[in-house]
């Protein structure tokens, strides 16, 4: 298939590109900045200017496509004006989605996110009916999680109706490539090996879902070629707890694990003050209200309908964490 990646400079979007050309398709990346182009020609992708908020660039961006994979969004926790989130994660992905159809493509497929589906009841493991449920107030954690819940929403509305397009919830995503603000698991494990993690968030009991960036990817691609049009897939791997992660990269990394029960007030006290070092003086605080709050909550999901469904694997997380961490050595932490 000949397939338009939006996102593709991204953390996750680079290993769905990668991905995507290693089973033999033909792709096309939509590219926003002039320095994207330089890290993009390693993939050997073609390359379209354009942008999600541009509409106009769209049309090009589309001839003769066969599919779009759109996992391009704006992804940090602060800095940011809520309409600066909505314009990419919200209008232009939708836009697009719907452009998109409308010209033609039957295949189309949106990144989306675990953390729309909403926290998860201690000691249970949910799937993608999960956003069924009623709305958690730490769907408005930050902006980024509200948007891509706002996304989320609209594509459940677009797929009711009849509209082909395919939903993908990548869990947390672990696993060597960029320093972004995409691949936050990099600041926490580097913050172990570093000693700068003072110790755990909560009691350190909850459950995340983690899973190597290599396989959410190529799980973009299986649901691209066998998953049923209309439909949602959550693509992860394992369900950790905070402390399980913690020992494990301590132990990689050769130092002591930080694992002292920091619980939730603490942690949202000091989190206060980053942020309001962050106003002062402009720049980026270390740890958020709305990150504690997510920390300190359980994301255990399944990938069961992804695996029987279109043959979605995962690799065991024990070594996904030690590649990582020689990841993160060699660069230095």
């Amino acid at each position: 298939m000949k397939v338009l990646v939006t996102g593709a400079a991204g953390y996750l979007g680079e290993h769905v590109a990668a991905a995507l050309r290693d089973r033999g398709h033909i792709v096309t990346a939509l590219v926003r900045r002039p320095e994207q182009v330089a890290q993009l020609n390693r993939f050997n992708v073609r390359l379209v200017p354009g942008d999600l908020e541009r509409p106009e660039t769209w049309p090009a961006a589309l001839e003769d496509q066969d599919a779009v994979v759109t996992t391009a969004g704006t992804v940090q926790s602060w800095g940011l004006p809520h309409d600066t989130f909505r314009r990419v994660n919200v209008d232009g992905t939708l836009g697009l989605v719907e452009h998109a159809r409308d010209v033609g493509i039957q295949k189309i497929l949106v990144t989306n996110s675990l953390f729309s589906l909403g926290p998860t009841p201690a000691g249970a493991v949910l799937d993608e009916s999960a956003g069924d449920r009623s709305r958690s107030s730490l769907l408005e954690a930050n902006a980024y999680v509200s948007t891509k819940r706002e996304q989320a929403e609209r594509v459940w509305k677009l797929q009711d109706a009849g509209h082909p397009v395919m939903l993908v919830y990548p869990s947390v995503l672990v696993g060597p490539g960029q320093r972004s603000r995409g691949n936050h698991t990099a600041r926490v494990l580097s913050d172990v090996g570093a000693k700068r993690l003072p110790g755990l968030i909560g009691d350190g009991n909850q459950q995340w879902n983690l899973v190597s960036v290599e396989d959410a990817a190529r799980g973009h691609v299986d649901v691209l070629e066998r998953g049923q049009s209309g439909e949602s897939y959550f693509l992860g791997g394992e369900n950790w707890t905070e402390r399980a992660l913690i020992e494990h990269a301590a132990r990689f990394f050769g130092v002591h694990a930080p694992l002292r029960k920091l619980g939730r007030a603490l942690p949202l006290a000091v989190a206060t003050v980053y942020e309001l070092i962050a106003h002062l003086t402009r720049g980026e605080p270390r740890l958020t209200r709305g990150e504690v709050k997510l920390y300190d909550a359980n994301w255990a999901y399944t990938s069961a309908k992804a695996e029987r469904e279109v043959g979605y694997a995962h690799e065991p997380l024990e070594g996904v964490i030690e590649r990582t961490v020689a990841w993160l050595r060699s660069d230095g932490l």
